[in-house]
């Protein structure tokens, strides 16, 4: 049994060998073409399976266009695998064509290693998956099976196995079967399974890690590029159970090229000066977008743009950037991935009229910040006021949209202010700062009175005054000039108008006398008001 198996295996490897090598030079060069040139490389193992711990010669055999071989060239020999350890990493061909290196590894497992030769008329390469097992596996088995997802139910039909197909079957997924034997070829279920892939463009979706009554388990595997390129390539995944059976399937994967791309702007029509996100969508020949990190050129005839962007899930962004004209114009933005390209073509609006608002009212006895927004015309603006002390800020604006700032402060008596903004063609707007008192002039009455202390020299005898404030921001406070006549009065709280009283202290002076009497409200406006203190009969 363990003969007929390792016959088996041979006979398997022999065919996946036959079907995954070669590379880009078994077919790419005609017979009769480039004599003594390398065209073709072949890697040839000297057998498919070893025991670990023992080695696996590796011939590479280079020939030109005609099939002979080429000696004395230089032959990269690289291991893809983590399974095993190449003699050397380069060497030369002999008379016949054929450069040798061996593999060697200590565990069991696929290795796939990969000869190449950078001279001629191309690159040229091949690659070959050998198996190192251990003494107790030759006895027990495993196999794979492909099938597309979605898929059939029938495996390895040769649409399962080739992936990245034209559409409308842009297929980069597949579900992939294995079922484990024992010695005497009975399905083993319980059975630990451990996948592997090749290449880091494998992703598992899923994976089913022991096999079921059947003795079978599943694995949904996805192979998302990592660049484009323009050849066949294959990736290998591999399965291992826990009983030591292995086993390997070839993924064969079609060229990853651009197949169409599409560029937008958002928006399509800019003002003067104006930006607009362009975003370019790059499919693959499969269907699939490109790969993430492909790089999209961005170019324009009128204008700015971001040079280059990369992709992400097929999709690349750059900003546009209009340029600052005084009439209306177009622009084309070409977006390519090397000859693959799309254009968009974008309205540029010529300049709106200078403008500049809203206009302004503060209170001047309340202060404030007055903020201005400059638009249209052309950028950048210069910002002049007629009045030095309410200076604006900044006094250049650099975008349409932008603004300047200016400070009101406290207690600011009624005025205009006039701000006047030119662009750089000498257009100018003028804007108007409004600072008033929206409480009203503050006034105090009556203007004139008599405290007077007998009936000799006044009509009527009184000691007290009423005063009435009109106007003005409260609280308010009063000064007396002469606090021994007239002593200050409490402060004032209220809405306008308020009404205060006065009195008069007796025996305090001798003769008449004036008082001032000065009020003051919360935005430090004064006013004065004179009362005349009569003394009669002394």
């Amino acid at each position: 049994m363990k003969k007929i198996f390792i016959l088996f295996i041979l006979l398997a490897l022999s065919l996946f060998a036959f079907n995954c090598g070669g590379g880009s030079g078994s077919s790419s060069s005609p017979k009769g073409e480039n004599p003594g040139e390398p065209s073709i490389v072949q890697l040839l193992p000297a057998q498919f399976i070893a025991q670990t711990n023992s080695i696996i010669t590796l011939h590479a055999k280079v020939l030109d266009g005609n099939g002979a071989p080429v000696n004395n060239i230089p032959v990269s020999f690289t291991n893809l695998s983590p399974i095993g350890v190449l003699s050397a990493l380069s060497a030369k061909t002999n008379s016949t064509g054929i450069a040798s290196v061996t593999l060697k590894s200590t565990t069991t497992g696929f290795s796939t290693v990969q000869a190449e030769v950078n001279k001629g008329v191309s690159q040229v390469r091949d690659r070959k998956t050998v198996f190192f097992s251990s003494n107790n596996v030759l006895g027990v088995s495993m196999s794979l099976g492909v099938d597309s997802v979605p898929g059939n139910g029938i495996y390895n039909e040769n649409e399962d196995l080739i992936l990245f197909h034209p559409p409308p079957d842009p297929d980069n997924t597949v579900e992939i079967l294995t079922t484990v034997f024992d010695a005497g070829g009975v399905p083993v279920p319980g059975q630990l399974v451990t996948w592997s892939a090749d290449h880091t463009e494998v992703v598992f979706l899923r994976t089913e890690e022991v096999t079921n009554v059947f003795g079978e388990a599943k694995a949904i595997v996805k192979v998302v590029p990592e660049s484009l390129r323009d050849s066949d390539t294959n990736v290998n995944i591999m399965a291992f159970a826990g009983n030591g059976a292995a086993n390997m399937r070839s993924l064969f994967l079609k060229p990853v090229a651009v197949e169409n791309i599409t560029v937008s702007a958002n928006p399509q029509t800019v003002d003067s000066g104006g930006t607009s996100t362009i975003t370019a969508n790059a499919t693959t020949k499969a269907g699939t977008p490109v790969p993430d990190g492909t790089t999209v050129s961005f170019t324009t005839n009128n204008g700015g743009i971001e040079p280059f962007a990369q992709t992400t899930g097929g999709i690349a962004i750059a900003e546009y950037t209009a340029p600052t004209v005084n009439v209306k114009s177009t622009a084309q933005i070409t977006a390519s991935i090397g000859a693959i390209f799309d254009i968009v073509d974008l309205n540029i609006a010529g300049p709106k009229p200078l403008s500049v608002t809203p206009p302004v009212k503060i209170d001047g006895a309340i202060g404030g910040i007055a903020t201005f927004t400059v638009s249209g015309g052309t950028p950048a603006y210069t910002i002049a006021s007629n009045d030095p002390a309410f200076p604006p800020v900044p006094t250049i604006v650099a975008t349409s949209g932008g603004t300047f700032k200016v400070t009101v402060p406290t207690g600011t008596a009624s005025k205009n202010v006039l701000y006047t903004v030119e662009d750089t063609k000498g257009l100018s707007a003028i804007a108007t700062l409004q600072i008033t008192t929206t409480a009203g002039a503050m006034t105090v009455s009556p203007l004139s009175a008599t405290i007077c202390e007998n009936t000799a020299s006044c009509t009527t005898v009184t000691t007290t005054a009423k005063f009435t404030i009109t106007g003005g921001t409260s609280p308010f406070t009063i000064t007396s000039s002469k606090p021994l006549v007239i002593a200050n009065p409490a402060p004032l709280a209220g809405p306008s108008p308020v009404t205060f009283t006065v009195d008069a202290i007796n025996d305090s002076i001798t003769a008449n006398t004036d008082v001032d009497l000065t009020i003051t409200d919360s935005a430090g406006t004064p006013a004065t008001v004179t009362r005349t203190v009569t003394v009669v009969n002394q």
